[in-house]
């Protein structure tokens, strides 16, 4: 296996980077990575990683003691892996509080995807809204069981009134992988916009995280049947 240094400068991933040149996903985790193995140099180490993981995703929310089963991955190799999945969070986070309002809900759902697709229990965040459709607050209500979480919808309505909300947004994942709403989910939807909708707070949405796919209940046009 040659040596980075020993390749010709225009295939060395650093290079190519610097040149805006076509680059792999393995080549810029060789960058990451700084070195190789044993018998292997940072791209072909690269490679091993992503087959290992199953790609980028599989890689960057792998923890610290399976990264660290590979060989040539180190404690420093493994830390750097495992803050770019960190950095990416926080990239979403920093863009949606610069931009609070509603408008920036395609950032606000890819940063609670980023959160919640890969948790291997159900978890629900509530997304709190002023009447200027801007972000008061993202709480969380509870974590259930791999298949279930156990969701009381008056103790949401308090959270609610807590932060004096004009509305509010849904959001939890299925572990199990698909994103299809359950009977006990729209029971839930239900049962919510009904005690909101005295009390003057409308149900925006009520979105579910599957593990490669997202479902909108508005989006399937639910909503209005649910009484939302």
């Amino acid at each position: 296996m040659p040596r980075i240094k020993d390749m010709p400068a225009h295939e060395r991933p650093r290079e190519k980077l610097f040149a805006g040149s076509d680059i792999s996903t393995a080549e810029l985790l060789a960058i990451l990575l700084n070195t190789g193995g044993k018998g292997d140099n940072s791209i072909s180490l690269a490679s091993k990683l992503l087959a290992r993981f199953g790609g980028l995703r599989g890689l960057f929310t792998a923890p610290l003691q399976a990264l660290q089963s590979m060989s040539g991955i180190g404690p420093a190799k493994a830390a750097r892996l495992a803050c770019i999945s960190t950095l990416g969070q926080r990239y979403l986070e920093e863009k949606v509080n610069s931009n609070p309002s509603i408008d920036s809900a395609d950032d606000l759902i890819n940063l609670l995807i980023h959160k919640l697709r890969d948790q291997r229990r159900e978890c629900l965040k509530i997304i709190a809204l002023n009447s200027a459709n801007e972000v008061i607050s993202i709480s969380d209500h509870g974590i259930g069981t791999i298949d279930e979480i156990h969701l009381y919808p008056r103790e949401i309505v308090k959270r609610v009134l807590n932060d004096d909300a004009a509305s509010i947004i849904l959001v939890h994942n299925h572990p199990n992988g698909s994103p299809t709403p359950s009977a006990d989910d729209r029971r839930l939807t239900r049962r919510l916009a009904m005690l909101l909708k005295p009390l003057g707070i409308q149900l925006h949405d009520h979105i579910i995280i599957g593990k490669n796919d997202v479902i909108s209940l508005r989006g399937m046009s639910l909503m209005g049947r649910l009484g939302g």
